[in-house]
């Protein structure tokens, strides 16, 4: 998990209200799901729902099939 708008707003340099719009996006989607932290009610963080960590999985194996393909032929010097 991580805590939501600011840490991603530091790791992308998106600002806030683009931040939360994009987030807002993945929410409706169902793609993740925000947290209440227990110790800080202030604070929310996100995690990936089933959902979404089957998209990613799909992705990064879709990713991986793509690139063993195009290094499948590559020559084993560095």
């Amino acid at each position: 998990m991580i805590r939501i708008c600011s840490e991603i707003n530091d790791c992308l340099n998106m600002s806030m209200p683009n931040t939360s719009r994009e987030l807002r996006k993945l929410m409706e989607k169902g793609l993740i799901e925000k947290i209440t932290d227990t110790e800080d009610r202030r604070k929310q963080h996100i995690q990936l729902t089933n959902k979404g960590k089957n998209m990613m999985n799909e992705a990064f194996t879709s990713i991986e099939s793509r690139f063993l393909t195009r290094i499948q032929y590559a020559s084993q010097e560095i």
